[in-house]
Order: structure tokens, then sequence, then C-alpha cells
């Protein structure tokens, strides 16, 4: 389950670094990455989690109550959740491995989201007597397409830098391949919205009805 830090700061080690002290360098190397580089690589992460809560509850919540389920999301189930992988937790000790959190912070963040969803109900008028569902396409498409490129240009900063180092020839191997994953992704990720709303929907998901 992890454990409780108050007040987390820089290392002894890299305290003493910045103090001067060079026979601490060997030492802060050896860690791979700063403390708090990774402080803040959690943060963002739990952060996105929560924002995955926010999309699915959005004009249907007050915002204390979004707060509060924030405030127990952030300091307590992420944080279990994150160290059972990151943590050496259990997960980890079976082999378990997830390189940039799709599975502790996008899962994580989707069963929130679906608890949630599941007290608050479905969205006013969005289904109809008979059961089926009202369609609701995006009602500004530029809108809608510029935050999907902004999302697929912050993903190669994000899946590239959760790599942790960039120190050795392997380092880079590794981002290069982390990289071009996340580009054909993507891609991917569009073409088959393509081929499954043309059947279903007898449009391109991506074009106004």
């Amino acid at each position: 389950m992890g454990s409780i830090t108050f007040l987390r700061g820089p290392s002894a080690d890299e305290l003493a670094l910045l103090a001067g002290v060079e026979g601490a360098r060997d030492a802060v190397i050896a860690t791979d990455y700063a403390v708090m580089s990774d402080w803040f690589f959690q943060m963002v992460f739990v952060a996105t989690a929560a924002s995955i809560v926010s999309g699915a509850l959005a004009e249907r919540v007050k915002l204390w109550s979004f707060f509060v389920f924030t405030l127990v999301l952030t300091a307590i189930i992420y944080p279990i959740v994150g160290a059972w992988t990151w943590g050496g937790g259990w997960l980890s000790q079976m082999g378990f491995q997830d390189f940039a959190g799709s599975t502790i912070v996008h899962g994580t963040g989707g069963c929130a989201a679906l608890a949630g969803a599941l007290v608050v109900g479905p969205r006013h008028n969005k289904f109809r007597k008979d059961g089926t569902v009202t369609s609701t396409p995006p009602s500004n498409i530029p809108v809608v397409t510029l935050g999907v490129f902004i999302l697929w240009f912050g993903w190669f900063g994000f899946n590239g830098g959760s790599q942790l180092a960039l120190g050795s020839a392997a380092d880079v191997l590794a981002m290069s391949h982390v990289l071009v994953n996340t580009n054909l992704a993507g891609a991917a990720g569009v073409i088959a919205a393509i081929a499954v709303s043309r059947p279903i929907f007898g449009r391109m998901i991506c074009s106004p009805a």
C-alpha cells in the first residue's frame, strides 16, 4: 500500500550536492533521476486521473462535491494503486509492468469516473423513453480537432518523458521507440474511429452531422 511521507523533498545526497559537496555526485547519479522530478511526474499523473473524472461528470455535480471526490481519489485511492506497481507492491512482485500509466492512471481514473457516473445517472435527454440513445454530435468541430492535436502533441513529451532518463545510448533508443509507437498509436486510433463510424453513423465521426 506504500507509505506516508510528509513534507517530501530532495534526498540528503541531492541537498549535499546543491551545497557544493562533490562527493555526493555519484550517489545522486546512481538514483537515475531526481526525487523532486519523480514527485512532479507523479503529481501530473494523479492530476490526469482526476481529469478523467471531471470529463465524465462535467456539468452534473456541484463543485465542492467534485473537490471532495478528487481529494479522496488523489490522497488515498491513487497512491495505493500506484504503490502496487511503481512502489514495489504486490503487482510489481508478480511481474506486472505499467510504463506510462495506462492501468494505474487511466484504469484508476476510469473506474472512479464510472463510480461517479453510476451515482449521478445519465445526462438529461441523453436517452429516449424507449431506451434508445439520442445522438450528441460535436457542436464545434474546429475546437474538437484542436483538442485532438493538443493531446497528440502532448503525448510525445508525456510518453517520451516516461523513460525518466536520457544519459545513455540505450535511453535514447528506448525513447525513440516510445515516440514512434506513440505516433503510430494515435494514427491507428484515427483510422479505427473512421472505419467504425462509417457503418454505424453513416458518416465520418470527425465530420459535422
